[in-house]
């Protein structure tokens, strides 16, 4: 996939997330914790990770903009993720709110660990890789979506699963979450690093 760099989070102490792109040269840098909702992460090693914890249920936030809605478009997530022992589904990144006329994608590990992805509001087209994170270790996750014909899941530079999907994504104003997926009770319990997305 050919694409521009948007931003990554999860990359130091405070946690920030970089706003700006080659159209926008503000770069303006935004402290994640200071949007209202409870976050009590700790920095943890390696790579300046963030530690969540699942049953008081902590996230991040930041409210919609145009460069993290996605649309009928290419784009891609990149993240270290260290899921801790546990029984539920854990939320990784989503702008969703449960209802499929405002929701525009999330991804998730069910909990076989397995990565869930989930596309438009409309149609809420939900695919689920084949290959399983290990819990407590660290896992290097790549999803993409190549508009028009599928999603590509990549776990630890393995082979790339490609799965079809042609339904394309909507644009919502719904808030960016990462640790959590709102509308269920979907929080990572565990750590992520350096969380970078593409379109």
């Amino acid at each position: 996939m050919s694409a521009r760099f948007v931003s990554e989070v999860l990359r130091s102490s405070p946690a920030l997330f970089l706003y700006g792109n080659s159209h926008n040269s503000t770069n303006a840098l935004r402290d994640l914790s200071t949007t209202g909702h409870a976050v009590t992460t700790e920095d943890v090693p390696p790579f300046g990770a963030r530690q969540f914890t699942a049953a008081t249920s902590e996230y991040f936030n930041v409210s919609s903009n145009s460069n993290l809605q996605t649309g009928d478009t290419d784009f891609a997530f990149s993240m270290w993720v260290y899921p801790d022992t546990s029984t539920a589904a854990m939320g990784l990144v989503s702008k969703y709110t449960g209802s499929t006329g405002t929701s525009e994608y999330f991804v998730d590990l069910n909990t076989n660990r397995n990565v869930v992805v989930t596309m438009d509001a409309d149609s809420e087209t939900t695919k689920t890789g084949s290959g399983v994170l290990t819990e407590d270790a660290w896992n290097h996750v790549v999803v993409e979506h190549d508009n028009g014909t599928g999603i590509r899941i990549t776990i630890n530079g393995g082979a790339t699963e490609a799965i079809a999907y042609t339904g394309g994504n909507s644009v919502e104003t719904v808030d960016f979450r990462v640790g959590s997926r709102t509308g269920a009770a979907t929080f990572l319990n565990g750590r992520l690093s350096r969380l970078g997305f593409w379109k």
